[in-house]
Formats: structure tokens, C-alpha cells, sequence
């Protein structure tokens, strides 16, 4: 029954690959390695100042703390240790999981609790995590499921740099904000060092500073959607000093008979959405928030998806496609900005 399209997934990660690695000009840096079970490319321009010959290693121990902490694969990881912690208990966590939380929580309440980081058993439930599955969950797993989904659930001390849960069985899963995260805090390590021209993506999560040419040439950033069995470009973006996200279900669903299951679930209904909308692109400041509104918008819908954009004022691109294949484009202000006329 689990039929995922990984050919799609393999082609863009070739293509960012070639992308990054294609030095059509001398001046830059290229770094490119893996991290949270994809990979990170580093695209520098190099000016007057010294790029520091370890700077490899530098990023690599800091993704390397950031799995430590966020990776369920991990045993003895932060979050692996929230999940583990029982109702009545209470666990410090580190400065960068509280304010991980916190700004999840945020996003919560925005999106009407439909993001929703506890969500990782109803993936696991419709075969989207690490486990197959042979059918498809009954009605009544399905409820027995979301009696355990909530992060209002969740409760997070500020000041004490503690954490509690209202039910054991609660767990968390930051697949859809933790990548976001991660371009920001090698940003911060590349803005630390003062290197102030750089483009970083993490699996597809982006951040640009800077430009990347002397004169002044913005980082181009191409957007696809899916056209017939393919896909095609559907907008050039022009970006410096900002971050931008994608959300997509046309890489990666079942198809059960003639009908396809989307890998974003729903935490209110606990079924797989079904809204027509194929992608979502939010262009923010940082990358964690563009990275967990790309979800939260997969989860609104088009319409809803574009009134929360204009009213936090983010960029969004929001795709969706009808019966016939055809794509239909939703643009928020904020984006217009962006898109290469």
C-alpha cells in the first residue's frame, strides 16, 4: 500500500546538489554535507575577510548539537527525554528547546492548533514514520490515537527552563519546524564570524544574506509545481536577508485505489488532509517560522491559509490542484515583492 514518490525527492536534492556545486564564477565557498536524514548546502561569497579553514567542522559540530538535541533517532536526545518524561514530572530542558517550544506553541494558537509538533503518532498511524502499514487505521484507532495529540498539552515553565505534560503518551516530533531551525542557527554561526553574503539550506529550507554578486545581485531562489507527471518552475524569487520554506504533498503520499493520502494529518480530525492544496512557500525573517507556517498553511487551506499570511504579514505562495490536474495560485502582499516579474 506504501507507495511514496522518492524519485521526485531524489531529483530535487540532486538538483540543490548541482546547483551549489556549479562554480560558473570564481569567489565562493561551497559547503555540502548530511544532517537530520537529508542534506545541508553552504554557498559563500567570499570578499576581503578570511573564511576560516575549519569552517566546515565548525557547522558540522553545531548540526551535530542541534540532532543531539531534536532528533528522535537519537536515544538519549533533548526531545527523546521530553517524550520519555511522565505526567506529574517536570524536566529541564535547554534555552534553545524552551524557545523551540515556545514559538511552536505561538504558531499553534495562529493556525487554530492545526500545527501541531504532537502529532507523531497519527504519522505513524497512517504510515508516514518509520513503520509501513498494510491497511489503512479504523475509525476507532484513529480516535483512540487523538485522545493523546494536544501541545496545549504541553507546558512549558519560561523562567524555570522546565517542561511538563497533562499525558504520558504525549510525544513530540519537530520534523516540521527542526530543519527551519537549523538554517537559523548556522546562519547566526556564519553572522558571528561576520561573513555577511551567504545562502544555507537544509533539505530545502533556506535562509539568504547578503548578495550574491558585488554589484549588488539578489540569490535566486526557483519554486516548482507539479505539472502532468513532472514537475516545472512556477515562480523565480529575488531574496537577501530573508528566509523562505516549502510544504509540499505531491513528493510524498499513498495512494489507496484511485484516491491519495497526504502525508500532512490533520491533529483535529486525525485523517489526512484533503483541500487540494500541493504546495505551500512562506517567505519570513527567520527560517523556523517560515518552515512551520509552510505547514500550518498545508493545514488552513488556501483561503484561510492567505488570510492568517496577510494578517502576520508573511510572503506566501500557496498551490493547490483540482480533479483535472489543473494549478491554481494563491500570492499573499507580502510575496508580490519577491517574484521576479
Amino acid at each position: 500500500m506504501r507507495i511514496i514518490k522518492y524519485i521526485s525527492i531524489t531529483i530535487l536534492t540532486i538538483a540543490l546538489f548541482l546547483i551549489f556545486s556549479k562554480q560558473e564564477k570564481t569567489g565562493y565557498v561551497i559547503l555540502h554535507g548530511e544532517t537530520m536524514g537529508t542534506f545541508y548546502n553552504i554557498k559563500i561569497r567570499q570578499e576581503e575577510q578570511q573564511i576560516p579553514s575549519d569552517l566546515q567542522d565548525r557547522i558540522d559540530k553545531e548540526l551535530a548539537e542541534i540532532n543531539r538535541q531534536m532528533s528522535v533517532f537519537i536515544e538519549d536526545s533533548e526531545i527523546n527525554q521530553i517524550n520519555k518524561l511522565r505526567h506529574g514530572k517536570e524536566l529541564h530542558i535547554s534555552q534553545e528547546m524552551t524557545d523551540l517550544l515556545l514559538s511552536a506553541q505561538e504558531i499553534h494558537q495562529e493556525s487554530r492548533g492545526l500545527f501541531d509538533p504532537t502529532t507523531a503518532p497519527l504519522i505513524e498511524l497512517w504510515g508516514f514514520g518509520v513503520q509501513d502499514i498494510t491497511k489503512l487505521p479504523t475509525k476507532q484507532k484513529i480516535a483512540q490515537t487523538l485522545k493523546h495529540i494536544g501541545l496545549s498539552k504541553l507546558k512549558i515553565n519560561k523562567d524555570k527552563q522546565t517542561i511538563s505534560k497533562q499525558d504520558s503518551l504525549l510525544s513530540l516530533n519537530l520534523s516540521a519546524i527542526a530543519k527551519g531551525y537549523g538554517v537559523d542557527r548556522i546562519a547566526k554561526l556564519l553572522d558571528d564570524m561576520e561573513i555577511n553574503n551567504y545562502i544555507v539550506e537544509i533539505g530545502g529550507e533556506i535562509r539568504c544574506r547578503g548578495t550574491r554578486t558585488k554589484s549588488g545581485e539578489k540569490w535566486h531562489i526557483s519554486l516548482t509545481a507539479p505539472i502532468g507527471n513532472g514537475e516545472g518552475t512556477a515562480y523565480v524569487l529575488d531574496l537577501s536577508d530573508i528566509s523562505v520554506a516549502t510544504s509540499g504533498n505531491y513528493r510524498n503520499y499513498h495512494q489507496s485505489g484511485d484516491k491519495r493520502l497526504s502525508h500532512t494529518i490533520s491533529p483535529l480530525t486525525g485523517q489526512p488532509i484533503d483541500n487540494q492544496m500541493v504546495s505551500a512557500t512562506i517567505i519570513a525573517p527567520n527560517c523556523m517560522e517560515a518552515d512551520a507556517y509552510a505547514t500550518a498553511m498545508m493545514l488552513l487551506g488556501p483561503k484561510e491559509g492567505l488570510q492568517l499570511a496577510e494578517r502576520k504579514k508573511l510572503g506566501a505562495i500557496l498551490m493547490t490542484q483540482d480533479a483535472d490536474g489543473k494549478i491554481k495560485k494563491y500570492v499573499s502582499t507580502q510575496a508580490k515583492q519577491y517574484i521576479r516579474q
